[in-house]
């Protein structure tokens, strides 16, 4: 969680790729145990969250023409689809609508 969160926060080239590869992986640790420990929930909501300042920063290129974090916006945007329907069904809708147009 933390050498993800350490990489968005550099400038280089292929932080954003570092920082999704580190967060995986840690999701990957705990997520076998986030429903019953509560430190392995926070750690797994953390790294979430990090993932998603990863997606912001996807956005900020995609105008540019940078599209190489796309798979990476890809996966946030499926993982945000199934949280909005599991806790927030009723703005779900808003949710597509807002970013399906931007996906292209």
């Amino acid at each position: 969680m933390n050498l993800a969160n350490a990489w968005i926060s550099e400038a280089a080239v292929d932080s954003d790729a570092k920082a999704s590869v580190a967060g995986r992986r840690a999701i990957g640790l705990v997520e076998d145990l986030e429903h019953g420990k509560f430190d392995a929930a926070e750690v797994g909501l953390r790294v979430r969250h990090v993932l998603c300042q990863a997606l912001t920063l996807a956005r900020r290129w995609e105008p540019q023409g940078v599209h190489r974090f796309r798979s990476i916006a890809d996966d946030l945007f499926r993982f945000g689809a199934r949280v909005y329907a599991m806790y927030q069904p009723h703005f779900l809708n808003e949710f597509l609508s807002e970013n399906v147009d931007r996906r292209g």
